[in-house]
């Protein structure tokens, strides 16, 4: 058993960033903003850019760095406990036997469709006080998601509703909510799920993999008035940040460079988790 505490109220009594870290400063950095505490934030890129490995940097960081457990769903099986018990050691080198302890407090569950997906939230929402569950992983969202109901616009807007206020009930307790999706070329069903999805997102990052080194990119792009109305706005693709017309846009809201370290920055996967290298 636990508090009620939530890994907020623990991160402003000890004065800590509210944000997920890795414990890397300049990936940190672009984290910031997009990975909060107590918000729903995505993780986007082509598959093998790297975006289970970010998870398991996280994770592995906070659990090192929290008393709170967390729930990993898993959509085509692609979590390795191994792989998170490198990147836990790579944390911190001196815990030696001990890293199989951290794995207690990680609970992992297959979630292969949108309905397995509302049952584990229902679940984790259920025993969240019981085992302290204060982040979720929701590895590959739409791999979740029957073909089938993406033509049907009742059917499809009814299950997306279903699966956001189950979400919206875990971060209103003060839970992470992180998820991952690919990039691909979508049909436009899709895209309309996606942008329902994407408008209740607090944060999102996009990571590409140029021949092993791996870039993120913060895709919020909030301006004042839109800070000011909270209600931010992203790329809803790569392609729209890499136009012209969208840099420029993202230029003058946020009076940053695209380069700006504040928005991205580069890294290696290693064996032991992500190293920070200086890429141009």
């Amino acid at each position: 058993m636990c508090s009620s505490e939530s890994a907020i109220d623990a991160a402003v009594a000890l004065g800590l960033p509210l944000a997920l870290r890795t414990g890397l400063a300049d990936i940190d950095k672009v984290l910031h903003n997009d990975l909060q505490y107590g918000e729903l934030s995505e993780i986007v890129g082509a598959s093998g850019a790297g975006k289970t490995q970010l998870c398991y940097n996280l994770v592995a960081h906070y659990l090192l760095h929290t008393k709170f457990s967390v729930a990993w769903l898993d959509s085509n099986g692609s979590f390795r406990a191994h792989r998170l018990q490198e990147y836990i050691a790579g944390c911190d080198g001196s815990l030696d036997d001990s890293v199989d302890s951290f794995l207690e407090r990680v609970a992992v569950t297959r979630v292969t469709d949108q309905m397995q997906l509302i049952e584990a939230l229902e679940l984790i929402d259920d025993y969240f006080e019981d085992y302290c569950i204060r982040l979720v992983i929701i590895d590959n969202t739409f791999e979740m998601f029957d073909e089938r109901l993406l033509g049907e616009g009742v059917g499809r807007s009814a299950i997306m509703t279903m699966i956001l206020n189950r979400i919206d009930t875990l971060t209103g307790a003060g839970c992470t909510v992180v998820t991952t999706s690919s990039i691909t070329q979508e049909e436009d069903e899709r895209r309309e799920l996606m942008k329902t999805w994407i408008q209740h997102l607090r944060g999102r990052v996009l990571l590409e993999d140029d021949g092993g080194i791996r870039i993120i990119l913060s895709l919020n792009k909030d301006c004042i008035a839109a800070e000011m109305a909270r209600q931010p706005r992203f790329f809803f693709s790569v392609e729209e940040y890499q136009s012209t017309q969208a840099l420029q846009c993202a230029c003058l809201s946020c009076s940053l460079a695209p380069e700006d370290s504040q928005r991205q920055c580069c890294f290696q996967i290693t064996r032991c988790g992500l190293q920070n290298i200086e890429y141009s």
